[in-house]
């Protein structure tokens, strides 16, 4: 049985307790903020909002308190991760420029500079680790933050995790993609213990080609054609271009001056690869030394190869339980539980 390292800080980052314990069932989705029970010894000094930290020889996990229920034989924990920090309603904020520096700025403003020095999170630092262009519609004059990283995870990869530097006594969040190379999956290998591969069809494929045209009052007739290049590339001079042409005539408003920039958001947003049009799970051992999958993290890029067909898809999220690990790929969920509560969200 896997031994884990338990350590228990408060708000302010002040040592609280530590114990060991066996192993338990954990997962983690990042397009949904789940609990997970914690099993600890009746004496342990914990209490609701603390930080809980959990350390094996290949594991490692995180999260904030939620409940607490003792039962005399064991105070049973539940724990949030840190990304529920993030699951709150805010004023709009448009997104130009870089996507890490828009959420960024926003979370800064919440918890780390906010005027009101109660709601900052004493140990929280920021730090982006990448740059990327990117657009986001927001129809309302507020906005389900939470739902926004969703959206801007599945349209361009860009993925907000939590570091615990427990020598700085910091919780890091890092703003970033995956940079991690594609790994391939051969899924009907036997060390895999089972598969199940969902599609979500579509009645056309990614756009390719945008034309682009302004529309502002002050317009002069601006106008500028975009593609997407066999290589992903988003360009107005694709080396190679994608076959069949699926494309699309997309007006804006914008200053004569403004327009090149614009566009360009504009484009990147019509012509972002859609690889998360999937659910892919894997499960297999923990420790499986084929598939390493405790070596791959939240955003990694993965061609899962199946009965001769290949899907490209995202790590999204996991689950662990008696020494298996279930590898979770794309956006498309089945659970009813989290299809209503995303349908409740838009």
């Amino acid at each position: 049985m896997r031994q884990y390292n338990v350590e228990i800080f408060d708000r302010s980052y002040t040592f609280r307790d530590a114990k060991q314990i066996g192993s338990f069932d954990y997962s983690f989705d990042y397009l949904s903020i789940e609990e997970n029970t914690v099993p600890l010894p009746t004496d342990t000094k914990c209490e609701v909002g603390d930080y809980l930290f959990l350390t094996s020889e290949t594991d490692y996990m995180a999260g904030i308190v939620s409940s607490i229920k003792n039962n005399k034989k064991t105070l049973r924990v539940n724990i949030k991760p840190f990304m529920s920090w993030l699951d709150v309603e805010i004023k709009k904020e448009e997104l130009t420029g870089y996507i890490e520096d828009y959420l960024k700025g926003i979370i800064d403003g919440l918890y780390v500079n906010n005027s009101d020095t109660y709601q900052n999170i004493i140990s929280l630092t920021t730090q982006t680790t990448s740059q990327t262009l990117g657009t986001i519609v927001l129809e309302n004059e507020t906005m389900k933050l939470f739902d926004v990283i969703c959206e801007l995870f599945k349209k361009y990869g860009v993925v907000i995790r939590f570091e615990v530097d427990s020598v700085a006594g910091q919780i890091k969040c890092l703003i970033g993609k995956n940079t991690e190379p594609q790994k391939t999956i051969e899924a009907d290998l036997p060390n895999l213990i089972s598969k199940n591969i969902v599609i979500k069809t579509s009645s056309m494929e990614s756009f390719n080609k945008v034309y682009i045209f302004n529309t502002g009052e002050d317009s002069t007739g601006e106008e500028v054609t975009y593609y997407r290049d066999a290589d992903g590339t988003i360009t107005e001079t694709p080396s190679e271009r994608i076959l069949p042409v699926v494309f699309k005539d997309v007006s804006i408003q914008a200053k004569p001056e403004d327009f090149d920039t614009k566009a360009l958001e504009k484009a990147a947003d019509v012509l972002a690869v859609e690889k998360n049009n999937n659910l892919i799970e894997l499960e297999m051992l923990e420790d499986d030394s084929l598939f390493e999958p405790k070596e791959m993290n939240i955003g990694q890029d993965v061609l899962v190869i199946s009965e001769s067909k290949e899907y490209e898809s995202m790590l999204t999220g996991y689950k662990l339980k008696n020494g298996k690990i279930t590898l979770i790929f794309g956006a498309i969920r089945l659970e009813l539980t989290k299809i209503l509560k995303r349908r409740l969200s838009e």
